[in-house]
């Protein structure tokens, strides 16, 4: 399983970070982080989301969160872990990195540019 390294702050410029391997999942929308962790970093949650998994539903809490990866940071949900879940690098996750999750190499590369040309 591919990891990436990841540092999870409340806010962009919060001094608080926790820094850890997540695995990279292209079946999920955000990044799973441990409950405990989001909760010493001071993120609440605002939601609860239920997500089809295979046959069954589980629900979810989620927040809002800064991660970043290597150099690129952003924004995003991020889905409150509980015990027995793994943590992961969802796909929403990757897009506000400006990432893009390749699905059959299963590497990371830059989202495309997309320029909009308007015929006049």
């Amino acid at each position: 399983m591919e990891t990436a390294r990841l540092t999870i702050r409340k806010h962009k410029e919060s001094a608080e970070a926790v820094e850890d391997e997540f695995v990279l999942d292209g079946g999920i929308p955000y990044a799973v982080v441990p409950q405990d962790v989001l909760k010493r970093l001071g993120v609440e949650p605002d939601d609860t989301v239920t997500f089809l998994v295979g046959m069954e539903t589980i629900s979810r809490r989620v927040g809002d969160a800064y991660i970043q990866f290597g150099r690129r940071g952003g924004y995003s949900k991020v889905i409150f872990g509980e015990p027995g879940d793994m943590k992961q690098l969802g796909v929403r996750t990757l897009e506000a990195l400006g990432l893009l999750l390749h699905p059959f190499t299963r590497e990371l590369l830059p989202l495309p540019s997309t320029v909009l040309v308007m015929a006049s």
